[in-house]
C-alpha cells in the first residue's frame, strides 16, 4: 500500500531519502532543533488518539499537534480527510482520499503537487527531484 512507501521512503532509519528530509536534533541540547534539509514531511493525522497519532509518526516527520486547530484547518482547506471524519469537519466531498501527500514550496507556500502519492508511485526515490524541478519551473514562470 501507498502508507508503506510513504513509510519506506520518508522514514529516518530505513530511507534512501532521509538525508535530505528534516532530521530532528538528538534532543540532548548541543545541536539546533533541527538540520536544514530540501524537504519536510508534516504529518496531519486522522488517527482516532494522540497514541495512535504517535505510534504511526516516524521521528523525522513533524506532526501537527492532535488538539491543535491546525489540524482541522488544515483538513478542510486541502479537503482531505478520513471519511468517517467529513461530517464533523464540513467537507462534503473530499479532494483526495488518505493517506495524501501534498507538496508545497516553502518559500511561497505554493502547491507543487495535490498528487504526491502519484508523484510517488510514478517517481519512487527520484520523486524529491522530480518535486525540485516543479519548484524550479514555478519560479522560472513567476520571473
Amino acid at each position: 500500500p501507498i502508507s508503506n512507501k510513504i513509510e519506506e521512503l520518508f522514514s529516518v532509519d530505513s530511507s534512501p531519502l532521509s538525508h535530505r528530509v528534516l532530521s530532528p536534533s538528538a534532543g540532548d541540547g548541543t545541536d539546533e532543533i533541527t538540520t536544514r534539509k530540501e524537504f519536510s514531511l508534516v504529518y496531519v493525522s486522522s488517527d482516532d488518539n494522540e497514541m495512535e497519532m504517535m505510534d504511526y509518526t516516524r521521528s523525522n516527520w513533524i506532526p501537527v499537534p492532535f488538539d491543535s486547530p491546525d489540524r482541522t484547518n488544515i483538513k478542510q482547506h486541502f479537503r482531505i480527510c478520513a471519511q468517517v471524519e467529513m461530517e464533523s469537519l464540513g467537507i462534503e466531498r473530499r479532494r483526495q482520499e488518505i493517506p495524501s501527500l501534498v507538496i508545497i514550496e516553502s518559500a511561497t507556500q505554493g502547491i507543487l503537487s495535490m498528487g504526491g502519492k502519484d508523484d510517488l508511485l510514478q517517481y519512487g526515490e527520484d520523486v524529491l527531484d522530480h518535486w525540485i524541478s516543479q519548484k524550479d519551473l514555478v519560479r522560472t514562470l513567476e520571473e
